[in-house]
C-alpha cells in the first residue's frame, strides 16, 4: 500500500474568517479550523495588511481562532487584506484571504 498518510500532510484552509470591527480602529478577526487539519494544527499565521499600499498593519502566530487588533494604523472606510494560513507538523497549509474594511 503505498500514499502518505493524512499527518504526512499539510493542513487544509481555515474557513469562516469574519471581520468584526470594534471601533474606527480595532477590528477582531476570527475563523474556523481546517476541516482537514491532517493532524495537530500548531499555529495560525495571521497578516492584516492595506489593500491598496500592501502596507502591514499586524502579522501574528497564535496559538486561537481569534486576533484583536487595536492599531491607530488601522482608518474606518479603508479596506483590508487579513490572511490566515493553518500549520501543522508537516507544514503550512493554503492561505485564505478576505478584503473588508472598518466602519
Amino acid at each position: 500500500m503505498s500514499g502518505r498518510s493524512s499527518e504526512a500532510l499539510a493542513p487544509g484552509p481555515v474557513s469562516d474568517i469574519l471581520w468584526e470591527p470594534q471601533s474606527a480602529s480595532s477590528v477582531t478577526v476570527s475563523w474556523s479550523p481546517p476541516q482537514m487539519p491532517n493532524g495537530v494544527i500548531l499555529k495560525y499565521s495571521v497578516v492584516l495588511e492595506r489593500y491598496e499600499d500592501g502596507l502591514i498593519i499586524d502579522s501574528r502566530e497564535l496559538d486561537g481562532t481569534t486576533i484583536f487588533t487595536d492599531n491607530q494604523a488601522v482608518v474606518a472606510e479603508v479596506p483590508y487584506n487579513v490572511t490566515v494560513t493553518a500549520r501543522n507538523s508537516a507544514g503550512e497549509g493554503d492561505p485564505v484571504e478576505i478584503v473588508d474594511f472598518t466602519e
